[in-house]
């Protein structure tokens, strides 16, 4: 295979994943990596059955306070508290944008 079309396919395999895909697709299989953890309790789209607080169904904003209120209590006996202190601010963001199937925007409030 001469050099040019060589270049040209490796272009092209580099840009294979971005085709078509969403400008936050990335973001997305990060954020569903991160709320693995989450899911095992509340569904993986956030539809929890039995006494578990489902969170479909709520908005990214109400999620990220919520989580960032955990994470930043000092109670330690609730389960969820623990959860949220091992995650930054950010993935926290990403996992409130998971569960409220929300792309990111300029305007999200948990952006940075």
């Amino acid at each position: 295979m001469n050099k040019s079309l060589s270049l040209l396919l490796g272009g092209f395999a580099l840009l294979a994943p971005f085709i078509g895909a969403p400008a936050w697709a990335g973001e997305h299989e990060d954020a569903r990596m991160l709320a693995s953890q989450c899911a095992q309790c509340h569904g993986t789209d956030g539809r929890a059955t039995g006494d578990i607080e489902p969170l479909d169904g709520k908005s990214r904003d109400s999620l990220y306070s919520d989580l960032i209120e955990m994470k930043y209590s000092t109670d330690r006996g609730e389960l969820m508290h623990l959860q949220a202190k091992g995650y930054s601010d950010q993935q926290l963001c990403t996992i409130a944008r998971y569960f409220a199937h929300t792309p990111p925007t300029d305007t999200s409030p948990c952006r940075m």
